[in-house]
């Protein structure tokens, strides 16, 4: 590969010699070397669906048998299709979505350079899927995406009230739906879950057999390695038809997330009465010792609930009504950034204080930045997304690009721009990303 006698005389040490940037890329070695342990890894398993939004009037949900705010999943597919073409049929806008794709997208935007993500699903070989993967990359997380010629790349029809800005979701699966565990089993997938920290997984995804294989096999894996569970409910439509797979779950799992609806259509199954804290408190009892259940309620407070410790309710910071632009994303983007903070190190004085506070409050304020988008849209920063030239250089591998052009100085720090990298078609797969190199070996002469 051209560069690679430049990336060996740069990032060599006295005692280790590369011979290619694949093995930079892949080198635990160098990293603990140059910057020490790698960062924590969050994996996410999730639908890969791109979202068709529309803007609709409150008579136009309700000709369509629909409410605001709620899921199709418990419908047919033929309805959800019908759905899903009217969606198509108005003034709609294709945005990146899938729930867990979200999450794991605003986690790693939310954590920088202080974590690492995957994400684990199925894509069509179509533009749809191609979204996807450039979505996966501008926001630094790694695609293991499995790519599937006879089907086309899942659709979700999204309706958002005029009103309300509240979103109705239709999703029609396509390629998401043939996730199976042979691709759990790929090297390149296999070796990046044995580095799990966290393995992050959606009830979407747990509808069909084939695809709860996949996921029992994924967390069989990561816990295996020390990771932690991450569950949703992800929508009170599904709970009927997945809640034996999620009791079987939920006792292996250190956190579980959902709205109020979900927790109250979760009760509802499982004969549970009294107020949503009470019930917050029996889901976390289901959860693994010192497991947390985590419930959202719009602007309504948060609810969090420990076996051990009890429950607190934490008030969400107010939005002004016109800053609100849709509800799309929100929830998801919330659980991105509870779970980045919980991935990042975080004072001692913070961590006495409470660590529910500081997760929660990540987790408010990347919903807040989501709601002020057209669905889960990344918002920009100033400088970018801060990063390790070590992460950038293996994200660009798996995208199959050059590594940036660099600048090296010894013992210091180097800031330079990365090249915007495209591919056939135009399509943006790497925003600029200011790239920070710290370098102990001597530099080429």
């Amino acid at each position: 590969m051209e560069g690679d006698a430049q990336a060996e005389a740069v990032f060599a040490t006295a005692d280790l010699r590369l011979k290619s940037l694949e093995d930079f890329a892949e080198s635990q070695v160098l990293w603990s070397r140059l910057f020490g342990p790698p960062c924590p890894l969050l994996i996410a398993c999730g639908n890969a669906t791109v979202d068709v939004m529309c803007t609709v009037e409150a008579n136009e949900l309700e000709k369509l048998g629909l409410s605001p705010g709620t899921e199709a999943a418990g419908l047919s597919e033929a309805r959800k299709q019908e759905l899903v073409d009217f969606a198509q049929s108005q003034d709609a806008t294709v945005v990146a979505g899938g729930s867990a794709m979200n999450t794991v997208r605003v986690a790693s935007w939310s954590g920088g350079d202080h974590i690492r993500a995957a994400f684990i699903g199925a894509v069509g070989m179509d533009e749809h899927g191609k979204l996807l993967e450039e979505a996966l990359h501008e926001a630094g997380v790694v695609p293991l995406l499995k790519r599937i010629s006879q089907s086309h790349t899942g659709i979700c029809g999204c309706l958002v009230d005029a009103g309300t800005r509240d979103r109705t979701l239709s999703v029609i699966r396509g390629a998401s739906g043939l996730l199976d565990p042979a691709w759990i089993e790929q090297p390149d997938v296999s070796s990046l879950i044995r580095e799990a920290s966290v393995v992050y997984i959606t009830s979407f995804v747990l509808t069909t057999q084939p695809r709860i294989a996949a996921v029992e096999l994924l967390i069989e894996n990561g816990l295996k390695s020390g990771a932690c569970l991450a569950v949703n409910l992800s929508s009170a439509g599904l709970i009927s038809k997945v809640h034996s797979v999620l009791q079987r779950l939920l006792p292996r799992a250190t956190f579980v997330f959902g709205n109020q609806f979900e927790l109250r259509a979760w009760g509802r199954h499982l004969s549970w009465s009294g107020s949503d804290t009470d019930m917050a408190a029996e889901l976390a009892s289901m959860l693994r010792p010192g497991g947390m259940a985590v419930v959202t309620a719009g602007a309504s407070p948060t609810i969090v609930a420990q076996t051990d410790a009890g429950v607190q309710v934490f008030p969400v910071p107010p939005i002004p009504p016109e800053d609100v632009v849709d509800t799309n994303g929100a929830g998801d983007a919330f659980v991105g950034g509870f779970l980045a903070a919980f991935l990042m190190n975080t004072s001692k004085e913070e961590c006495a204080r409470s660590p529910w506070s500081t997760w929660v409050h990540r987790g408010h304020q990347c919903a807040a930045d989501i709601l002020r988008q057209q669905g889960c849209t990344i918002p920009c920063r100033e400088n970018g997304m801060a990063c390790t030239c070590v992460r950038s250089s293996s994200l660009l591998l798996q995208a199959n690009l050059p590594a940036p052009e660099a600048h090296f100085q010894s013992d210091t720090l180097v800031f330079h721009p990365a090249k915007q990298a495209t591919q056939a078609g135009g399509r943006k797969l790497l925003r600029q990303t200011t790239i920070i190199t710290r370098l102990s070996a001597a530099t080429p002469e």
